[in-house]
This record gives C-alpha cells, structure tokens and sequence, in this order.
C-alpha cells in the first residue's frame, strides 16, 4: 500500500463503524485513501442491520462530493469537515438559493447545511 510519504509498506487499511464503542461494521482493504472506503463500509453495515445509519460523524478523509451524495440519497445526517478548508472554501463552488436556504452545485444536486463552521 503507498503510503502518505509516496513510499510503499505493506499493510491495510481497517474502517471500523461503531456507535457507543461497539463495532457494527468493519471493512478491509489495501486502498490507502480513507474517501473511497465510507461506501463499501456503509453498504456492509446496511447488508447486516438491513438499514441506514441515521447519524454519521466522520473525519475530513472521508469528505467528497461522491460520498456526500451517496449519504443524502440514503438520508444519513452526515458530519464531515471538508478537506483543507484554508486551501478551499467548499461554499465559493456552490449556488446558494435564499428562497428554500439550500445550495446547489454545477451538476444541479440539491445541498442542504444545517451548520457551517469556519475555523479562525
């Protein structure tokens, strides 16, 4: 697995779903990258319990505009922190519509934020 440094290690990468400190998922793969494991992860906690988390919290690896689609389409009230928020503001590539308080990106998806929170 390529690890952040660009050299190479052997080893996985482990997800782990819990509520309370008890696992309800876990997920192994060799793809160093955090983003493309939240869906895989998800989908096997859904094939176990038969239904969505309804709460997720998570950190900024796992921010991406495929995973937060994914987490909406299943109406998951989702907590995740964008990546580099002092490179990007995730807001400047989004339309904000004042009349129904949502935003809306180039592709014409729906965003709705119930709280924002830039770090000084």
């Amino acid at each position: 697995m390529q690890m952040k440094r660009k050299d190479y290690a052997n080893g996985f990468n482990a997800q782990l779903l819990t509520e309370n400190q008890i696992i309800l998922a876990s997920h192994i793969s060799s793809n160093p990258a955090d983003c493309n494991e939240l869906i895989p992860t998800i989908k096997k906690l859904e094939s176990i319990m038969e239904e969505s988390p309804k709460k997720l919290l998570a950190d900024a690896g796992y921010f991406s505009e495929d995973n937060l689609l994914f987490l909406e389409e299943r109406k998951i009230d989702t907590y995740i922190p964008p990546q580099n928020p002092e490179k990007e503001d995730v807001l400047e590539k989004l339309k904000y519509s004042e009349t129904s308080d949502t935003y809306s990106d180039a592709f014409g998806n729906i965003f709705e934020f119930y709280q924002f929170i830039k770090k000084p």
